[in-house]
């Protein structure tokens, strides 16, 4: 008679259960089932969806006639005695203190002798790679898992092995403290969620739609404009010779507007780099952006030769802030093996503002008579 018995992951917001033959050490197939699973829902609630799902997976076997279960279960958890002690991790934690075996027997309507073992998932996934997979040739392996979180496994003779060597006590590394937290919260689906929504703005469900959109994703089209507002800088050439018309400077006072302009630059970039460390890129950018534009329109509704320093002022500002914040944003919101071309790209963007910057101007004192449109 063959040996059957049913192996079940665990994750963060799914199951998935399979039968294994365990003389063959292989899958048995199409008995293969996943199921979404909300990881923040009531006891039962997560419960019933995990017996759905092993439900599912032995319909052409019945439970009872299964040499067992096997769960690969995510930590803090009691693997010997089976209970769950989901505290921290943002997910399982209404299973606090439950004792997922005899759960399990009970739901399942199985007897309590019915072998119901539970190993770490990142240990489950380094033993079959030792075993079965690339790392097979190998004595002594590591094995890092990223989902909805942090796994670690250490391996030795194809087992795992905790507490000797370095290792923790208990081989894992997703508790240990790292920045502000622990690992758990970096090396993570949550990290990447978070990461996103502060560069962005916006929220999205999971990594595999944060993969989808990385090669078309909205949030460089903004950035990419933000260079071809850096080149509003370029107008300064433009107004010097007007504005010392206007008010009758000397050749020396003049000179002194683009000194307004570009002098901030030397001044401001590298407090600007540190302060975008604090305030992030993405508001350091839209900062950069407002006092441009403040520094552009300030002339236009009052027009004095005071409002005109304060105008280039804010507006060399603004740009030493822009173009600080612009590039690292641009290559965080790009895929990697793109970052160089879109580099190239936006100063093809700056360029065509800089090079328009002199006809728009030369349309707007022709059609409306006043340069300063």
């Amino acid at each position: 008679m063959k040996k059957i018995a049913l192996g079940t992951d665990i994750g963060g917001s799914h199951i998935t259960c399979q039968l294994f033959n365990l003389d063959t050490s292989q899958p048995v197939e199409h008995t293969r089932h996943r199921v979404a699973v909300n990881s923040r829902a009531s006891k039962n609630e997560i419960l019933d969806e995990w017996v759905a799902a092993i439900r599912l997976a032995t319909k052409i076997h019945k439970l009872p006639s299964l040499s067992g279960i096997g769960f690969a279960m995510p930590g803090p958890f009691d693997y010997r005695n089976g209970m769950a002690w989901f505290e921290g991790v943002q997910k399982f934690e209404n299973l606090y203190g439950a004792n997922i075996r005899e759960e399990m027997q009970n739901k399942l309507e199985l007897p309590h002798e019915f072998p119901v073992r539970f190993l770490n998932d990142a240990a489950c996934f380094a033993v079959g790679e030792a075993w079965l997979g690339e790392a097979a040739n190998y004595g002594r392996i590591i094995a890092l898992t990223m989902g909805t979180g942090f796994g670690t496994t250490f391996i030795k003779n194809k087992l795992p092995v905790a507490g000797v060597n370095g290792i923790p006590k208990d081989g894992f590394l997703y508790h240990v403290p790292f920045k502000e937290s622990i690992a758990d919260d970096y090396f993570s689906t949550r990290w990447f969620l978070k990461a996103y929504f502060e560069k962005t703005g916006n929220k999205i469900r999971g990594v595999k739609e944060l993969a989808e959109k990385a090669s078309n994703e909205a949030v460089v089209t903004p950035v990419l404009l933000s260079f071809f507002v850096m080149s509003a800088a370029d107008l300064v050439g433009i107004g010097v010779d007007n504005v010392k018309a206007d008010f009758g400077l000397n050749n020396t006072l003049s000179q002194l507007i683009p000194l307004a302009v570009f002098a901030w630059f030397f001044l401001l970039s590298v407090p600007t780099g540190l302060l975008q460390d604090h305030l992030g890129k993405r508001n350091m950018l839209n900062i950069g952006i407002l006092l441009t534009a403040v520094g552009l329109f300030l002339p236009f509704f009052i027009y004095s030769f005071l409002t005109v320093m304060v105008g280039f002022t804010l507006l060399g500002i603004g740009n030493t802030i822009i173009q600080v914040s612009a590039n690292p944003l641009l290559i965080d919101v790009v895929p990697s093996s793109k970052a160089s071309s879109f580099l190239s790209f936006s100063q093809f963007v700056k360029s065509v503002g800089s090079m328009a910057a002199p006809y728009l101007t030369t349309f707007f004192a022709l059609r409306f008579g006043d340069w300063k449109l």
